[in-house]
């Protein structure tokens, strides 16, 4: 991203300015420079959308490990909850919500990679969502293999 795009992006954000915002969106500005640059300008990290997703919980579903890393280095909340009390770990658990654009492969390793980072940042494996599941149920439901041994390695009691 150039100097001039991510001062035209930061602008319009400021302003308020939507539309702006979405055209430049959409012509691709949205990046890993991006995030930095409005984390760098003290954009709130609790902000939620209509569903209550956090920018933590939209990172999963894109499966955006390097934005990933840049929230939970600035702090973002790895336990938010949305609106149905999922937590991102909870996400990250599920299969069909990965981006149809990735191959198997990539897939695989941002799922180790991020469900790793959740982790190791402090998400709570066994938190519930309303309907009553954690993430480790929703991992052996969906076949998420990933999770539930990195999970279930965690959390065996030492002795």
């Amino acid at each position: 991203m150039s100097a001039k795009q991510e001062g035209d992006i930061l602008s319009a954000v400021r302003d308020a300015d939507l539309e702006r915002v979405r055209r430049l969106l959409a012509e691709g500005t949205y990046n890993h420079a991006f995030v930095r640059s409005l984390l760098f300008e003290g954009c709130r990290l609790d902000c939620v959308t209509k569903d209550g997703h956090t920018a933590l919980h939209l990172g999963v579903i894109r499966r955006g490990l390097g934005i990933l890393e840049l929230l939970v280095g600035a702090g973002i909340d790895v336990n938010a909850k949305d609106f149905k009390g999922n937590t991102p770990l909870i996400l990250a658990a599920r299969k069909d919500l990965r981006p149809f654009f990735f191959d198997k492969l990539t897939v695989v390793q941002n799922d180790s990679a991020i469900t790793k980072l959740l982790i190791e940042s402090g998400a709570v494996v066994d938190a519930c969502n309303d309907e009553g599941n954690t993430a480790l149920l929703v991992a052996a439901m969906w076949g998420h293999s990933v999770l539930c041994r990195y999970a279930f390695m965690i959390t065996l009691p030492t002795y």
